[in-house]
């Protein structure tokens, strides 16, 4: 049984913290709010992070799935 890395998870941890923050930015500009507006939950980017889905797949499911508006990047619907 081999021990878990520390630092192999932290660099895990920076990467997903930096895929939730593309997530957040993805929804600011096509949902015009953000994660923490439409839910806040950890356990969703979680678990699409570990599906290896990319932010903008899982901005693309979340829109479908709860009907939102979809906005060019630059606001325009």
């Amino acid at each position: 049984m081999t021990t878990p890395d520390p630092e192999a998870k932290a660099m895990d941890m920076n990467n997903f913290n930096e895929w939730a923050l593309t997530v957040d930015a993805l929804c600011r500009a096509h949902l015009a709010c953000g994660w923490r507006d439409l839910c806040g939950d950890r356990w969703p980017l979680e678990a699409a992070f570990d599906a290896s889905e990319s932010p903008m797949e899982f901005v693309r499911w979340l829109a479908e799935k709860y009907d939102l508006e979809w906005r060019s990047a630059s606001g325009v619907i």
